[in-house]
């Protein structure tokens, strides 16, 4: 691999093949992988106070099958920028109809090393992700409805909340898992609360989710076993059902 670089510290990295036949769609694999090596390589850097921003790779590598409105994913080269933290420059969050990713406000959560919180609806979970500055998973719990009834008349029968790769005890959550969750809750209600004038409060099923991660997260963090019987739980991941209802019609 070689490198070149002028004064405004432009570099370009190439990889010479010789001596075999490759397939395009080979050609195209390595080059991909090629791109996202060089991101990750770039993302582990010590940026000494300065964050990086990617622009329109990243946005392909977040939502591989395109976006919700069906148009096709970005193409084209890592754009790849560098800029000051501060001073309005933090990342927005990113939203989809199943998935959020924003940064970390509060001092407790930084404390912990966790700089981003992830929520996501996988099947009839949700999954609370707490995530390292590299974007690696650090911990997080799975809030589970537990579903019985055909398609079109499910009800909800019970609400857990685990972490993630346990299996429902029907018991309460340790002190130290109370704990942890608790972190996510505060930082899901500080998200909730702040304005969002990209329009990203209109993608109303992560928001469902997002509020019924606040409401049965603090129900567990009070100790609670069935969140079903906490009334502002179950409203809120009656929500959650309904609008998986509406998916499938």
């Amino acid at each position: 691999m070689s490198s070149s670089s002028s004064k405004q510290n432009h570099y370009r990295f190439s990889v010479d093949v010789d001596g075999i036949a490759l397939a395009d769609e080979s050609v195209t694999a390595i080059d991909e992988a090629l791109k996202k090596a060089a991101i990750m390589a770039i993302a582990t850097l010590d940026l000494r106070g300065r964050e990086l921003t990617f622009s329109p790779i990243m946005q392909g590598m977040i939502r591989p099958n395109g976006d919700d409105n069906g148009d096709e994913p970005p193409v084209g080269g890592a754009q790849i920028s560098i800029r000051s933290v501060g001073g309005g420059s933090e990342n927005q969050p990113v939203m989809s109809r199943d998935t959020a990713v924003f940064r970390t406000k509060l001092a407790g959560s930084k404390a912990r090393g966790v700089a981003a919180i992830r929520v996501s609806r996988v099947g009839d979970d949700i999954c609370l992700d707490q995530l390292g500055p590299r974007g690696q998973e650090t911990g997080g719990f799975v809030l589970h409805l537990d579903i019985e009834g055909s398609k079109d008349k499910r009800t909800l029968k019970a609400i857990n909340v685990t972490r993630k790769a346990s299996k429902p005890t029907g018991s309460p959550l340790a002190k130290a898992e109370r704990e942890d969750l608790a972190s996510i809750v505060d930082e899901l209600s500080q998200f909730q609360q702040e304005d969002h004038s990209d329009g990203s409060e209109t993608i109303a099923s992560i928001w469902g989710a997002i509020s019924a991660g606040i409401h049965c997260g603090l129900a567990a963090v009070e100790g609670g076993a069935n969140l079903l019987e906490d009334a502002e739980c179950a409203i809120a991941a009656g929500e959650v059902l309904a609008d998986s209802e509406d998916d499938d019609d």
